[in-house]
């Protein structure tokens, strides 16, 4: 068995993450201080944290935005990263997700694991990030250590090893049969300790955790010791300078910073960088630690940076050979219409704005409808709306309201059924057939081919899957985004002089379009996953509040003075539950809200009927075909298309 030596010195970024109120930036604070990256602690209560220096950060008494620092241990460099915690804001976790070499997750000792620590635990083991944990407040704890760890080990389905065990050779085999090769490297005796327990984080089978009370200053400083020992990074400085943009922010000149990480090679003032194709030279880079900023002549693999001038730069660009892909699974639940109480601010002026911080979260999905002169705007939660309106008047000065949110519902099928579509105007030639078939839930749209002919290019092939990946094709029912449908391209056929560059997209449109009118439709709607604790004399008013909501609760756990009670509800009937929530337990009770997926929505035909979508009247999609004859393009309605298409089905049905 092989291990790899730690090398002299290394670059580690480190983020923080956890569910609110679970002490994350307390423990953040009190690392900091421990490490003598600041010389007085903050507190969120007085509005001082290093890392939680915006208005609005002060204000909520929240983390809102990651923002990062950078210090020195031992030799390392770390970059050190600390995260929102609520729901409404984990847009900014996923982006951090992926500048990351560790995570260090908080639970606390009080609350145990919530439901978003679930969310945060799925997406660190998705994103392939290895991480330690830290239970905290442990001078309030109801329960025993090891009563909290078998619960944490329980909820997060993993195992947790304390951190002074990992020298324990006694307890060698036990970490040994977290893994094949380890197992059979103990067998052979040549395993020590230290090999096992380092395999065993990289593969993500064993969490080390500690314990402790950021808050009084206790077990932080000998836990991340231990994590500078039991870490390593092995980045290249040699190669070609590669990496990729995470985030981007516009500082108080509103200047835009490109945040990236840099994964091999090295960058110096001067050297030029290739974004989105345009080759530019580096005039400015900084490293930020909170507020401020310093500037850096020079970058090696493994540091975070941001870049200054590289205006076209957006979040998931990559440049040199950088392979990773970032992709944010946080979709929005709501949409709202956003309007500027001044009269006198221009639309245009108004739309710039929301475009800047679309660029910074791209969830956001800012559209202009300038028929109906109105700005529309994604998000994953009401107490997000309420920050954007902050934002906006904090920033630029501009007073907006965030108008009545509406739904995001999405639509899929429950039938397998064929598509066929032809676009044939004048001088242009396109003709695709389709099958579509349910996706499992949460798959979201898949493509792939069957297509035996040597007429398919792989032209055409990549133009049709960009259709069905990226066309952003809607339902039939309610005009929802299209979601977990499989699309099989059964053939396809093209005209060596007049098919050009966007027949196919159009020709793709026309066959899903074609196929969903005669599939069964599925309405999905967001859906929260609650935890509450309940006092015990209301717990029967509660039950009646998720049932009336059209919600599902799972059986009930006796704590000592309430009762914990987990399910999920719909969004839509749950999204402003929080206040009455509050005012049935007389505040003595708690209520966790995560948005977790999409389900069959409860009231479907409510749904539509209030949308009022009118399928035949779409100005971007139609089922209809375009057909040509004596040099003039005509429309086709789909009911006829079957009739008149130039592919015979014969060539590919089996």
């Amino acid at each position: 068995m092989t291990f790899i030596a730690q090398a002299e010195q290394m670059n580690k970024t480190i983020g923080i993450v956890a569910h609110v109120d679970a002490g994350k930036t307390t423990f953040t604070e009190q690392l900091l201080y421990d490490v003598q990256a600041i010389v007085q602690k903050g507190r969120v209560d007085h509005e001082t944290s290093f890392l939680d220096h915006h208005v609005i950060e002060k204000e909520r008494g929240i983390t809102i935005f990651s923002d990062e620092t950078t210090f020195t241990y031992e030799g390392d460099t770390y970059f050190l990263i600390d995260t929102p915690g609520h729901t409404d804001f984990s847009y900014e976790l996923e982006q951090t997700l992926h500048a990351l070499d560790y995570a260090i997750l908080i639970v606390s000792a009080t609350d145990g694991v919530q439901s978003y620590t679930k969310t945060i635990w799925k997406l660190l083991k998705k994103h392939d990030v290895r991480s330690f944990l830290f239970i905290n407040k442990m001078d309030l704890a109801r329960q025993s250590l090891p009563t909290i760890v078998r619960s944490i080990e329980k909820e997060l389905g993993t195992t947790l090893l304390e951190m002074n065990d990992a020298e324990d050779e006694s307890k060698l085999e036990d970490v040994a049969m977290l893994d094949e090769q380890l197992l059979h490297a103990f067998f052979e005796g040549d395993l020590t300790m230290q090999q096992a327990i380092q395999r065993a984080i990289d593969q993500q089978s064993l969490v080390l955790y500690s314990s402790g009370s950021a808050l009084h200053g206790e077990g932080v400083q000998p836990f991340f010791h231990t994590i500078h020992e039991r870490t390593k990074t092995t980045y290249d400085c040699s190669e070609t300078p590669s990496g990729f943009i995470y985030k981007i922010r516009y500082d108080s000149e509103n200047r835009k910073n490109c945040f990236i990480k840099l994964t091999k090679g090295t960058l110096e003032l001067k050297d030029s960088l290739t974004l989105r194709g345009e080759r530019k030279k580096i005039h400015e880079m900084r490293t930020y630690r909170g507020s401020e900023f310093l500037p850096v002549q020079r970058v090696t693999a493994g540091q975070l940076v941001a870049l200054i001038g590289f205006d076209q730069g957006q979040v998931g660009d990559r440049f040199g050979d950088e392979q990773k892909e970032l992709m944010i699974e946080r979709l929005p639940a709501f949409s709202a219409a956003v309007e500027s109480i001044d009269p006198s601010v221009p639309l245009h002026t108004l739309y710039e704005r929301f475009q800047q911080l679309e660029q910074e979260n791209p969830t956001l999905h800012v559209q202009w409808n300038a028929a109906e002169q109105t700005l529309l705007i994604e998000a994953l939660g009401l107490i997000q709306l309420e920050m954007i309106e902050q934002l906006m008047d904090e920033r630029y000065g501009i007073a907006v309201r965030c108008l009545e949110p509406t739904i995001l519902y999405k639509e899929t099928i429950a039938t397998e059924t064929m598509g066929y579509g032809h676009f044939e105007p004048l001088r242009h030639y396109a003709e695709v057939h389709v099958l579509l078939s349910p996706n499992p839930p949460g798959r979201g749209m898949t493509v792939s081919h069957e297509t035996n002919s040597n007429e398919v290019t792989s032209g055409m092939l990549k133009e049709i899957k960009e259709a069905v990946l990226h066309g952003g094709m809607t339902g039939v029912a309610t005009g929802s985004p299209l979601t977990d449908v499989h699309v099989t391209i059964l053939a396809a056929k093209g005209h060596m002089r007049h098919t050009a560059p966007g027949d196919f997209k159009e020709a793709t449109f026309r066959a899903m379009r074609y196929a969903l009118e005669r599939a069964e439709t599925v309405v999905l709607e967001p859906m929260y996953s609650f935890e509450a604790s309940v006092p015990s004399t209301i717990i029967g008013k509660f039950y009646q509040d998720v049932e009336r909501a059209a919600g599902q609760l799972n059986d009930p756990i006796q704590k000592e003075h309430a009762i914990e009670i987990t399910g999920e509800v719909p969004v839509a009937t749950f999204a402003r539950y929080a206040d009455q929530f509050a005012s049935l337990t007389s505040g003595k009770g708690t209520l966790s809200l995560d948005f977790s997926h999409y389900a069959p929505c409860h009231n479907e035909e409510e749904v539509i009927a209030s949308i009022g979508y009118d399928r035949t009247k779409d100005p971007q999609f139609t089922s209809s075909s375009m057909f040509c004859t004596k040099g003039a393009g005509f429309s086709v309605p789909s009911s006829e298309v079957a009739s008149m298409i130039h592919i015979d089905p014969k060539t590919y049905q089996k």
